[in-house]
């Protein structure tokens, strides 16, 4: 009798308590961390929360990229290609793979302007948390929220995350490669280097040599503190660097080996070359280098560079002065229109607006400023 009732169960042990305690442990900070360190990171995180979805009933369609969206959402091949007609004719100055989540997001939710700035939304919350998690690890706990709260405070970290466009993609991708190479880095191991290079491939997915800006860094960070032999150190960024040009350059195979006839036009290319329109429009294009075309450029593909750049420029105008009457005359803006850049002007990225010409009438006194309308669009 004496033996039965030792082994009975202490108070602490009953079911009923751990699953009274546990309703509290998402609140609770972990173990070395001070009691206030959880609750604080989520007060920081609601205010991230806040702050980037503040926009969210009143922000627009970002001009031919929600086409985009709106073509991969509705068909594979646009999907895979990133085409912005849903026939799949031809494609943006981007990979597909920067929409990807946007196009989950609109199949989730429906298509609407709300949908697609929701993915950025919590991808800045995303990189609050991490950007404390990997302050935490080197500087402690105090630091590392202050380093969230600053982050989320930040005015161009508000605006990116609380629009449809791609920056915040790239950002949540590249702060969670930095907190996988700090755990490389700390304990030596190969698979957080790999994950490093997962995110920045990733990262390239969606503004493309962008993300390989921090690259030098990693290397060098790695092979010079990395507690391991400096020949595994070695192998590692070896490995890690293969991992993330697969990941990297994915599309752009595709787009390589697909034939010509089987896949959309590459925009801004006169060879419909996926490595010109990423290494060269979007790379060394910007520093006013132009890459050697890989074949000879013919007057065919000119003219279908040509075509295809119109209808894209036609696309954006039409999607940006959506509220025409008729070709060459702007409305008066109808509530709603200048949300956010002030009533007559245009919604979300560019503006809508008179000529330069007009302008000038206006300031001579020769057209008054409130006229029917002015004779050209600019999109500035």
């Amino acid at each position: 009798m004496s033996a039965t009732l030792t082994h009975l169960p202490s108070p602490h042990q009953d079911p009923v308590g751990e699953g009274r305690s546990n309703r509290w442990a998402f609140w609770r900070s972990p173990a070395g961390q001070p009691p206030w360190a959880r609750p604080a990171l989520l007060g920081i995180a609601l205010v991230a929360v806040v702050l980037y979805a503040w926009n969210l009933p009143v922000v627009d369609y970002a001009p031919l990229y929600s086409d985009a969206v709106r073509s991969m959402s509705g068909s594979w091949k646009a999907f895979l290609y990133g085409a912005v007609d849903p026939a799949a004719t031809y494609t943006l100055d981007k990979l597909a793979g920067s929409f990807v989540p946007q196009v989950i997001s609109a199949k989730i939710f429906g298509y609407s302007e709300w949908s697609l700035a929701l993915p950025q939304v919590i991808e800045g919350v995303i990189s609050v948390l991490v950007m404390y998690r990997v302050v935490r690890r080197w500087a402690g706990v105090v630091p590392g929220l202050l380093a969230a709260g600053i982050f989320t405070l930040t005015p161009v970290a508000a605006s990116m995350f609380g629009h449809s466009m791609h920056d915040g993609f790239l950002t949540m991708c590249l702060v969670l490669a930095v907190d996988q190479y700090q755990r490389a880095v700390l304990d030596g191991r190969l698979r957080s280097l790999v994950w490093a290079g997962v995110w920045v491939g990733l990262g390239f997915q969606a503004k493309m040599l962008q993300a390989w800006m921090i690259l030098p860094a990693l290397v060098v960070g790695y092979l010079l503190t990395a507690p391991i032999e400096m020949r595994r150190r070695m192998k590692h960024v070896a490995v890690a660097g293969v991992v993330m040009l697969a990941v990297s350059l994915s599309w752009v195979a595709l787009y390589t080996f697909t034939p010509a006839s089987d896949r959309p036009y590459i925009s801004r290319t006169t060879n419909n070359s996926a490595f010109a329109m990423v290494f060269g429009y979007n790379g060394l294009g910007r520093l006013g280098i132009d890459l050697p075309a890989p074949f000879p450029v013919t007057r065919r593909a000119v003219r279908s560079a040509v075509q295809v750049e119109k209808r894209v420029n036609s696309a954006a105008r039409v999607r940006k002065v959506g509220r025409v009457k008729r070709v060459g005359r702007v409305r008066k803006a109808d509530p709603g229109w200048g949300r956010g850049w002030g009533r007559g002007w245009g919604r979300g990225w560019g503006r809508v607006g008179p000529s330069m010409k007009t302008r000038r009438k206006w300031r001579a006194g020769r057209v008054p400023r409130d006229g029917p309308s002015c004779s050209t669009a600019t999109l500035v």
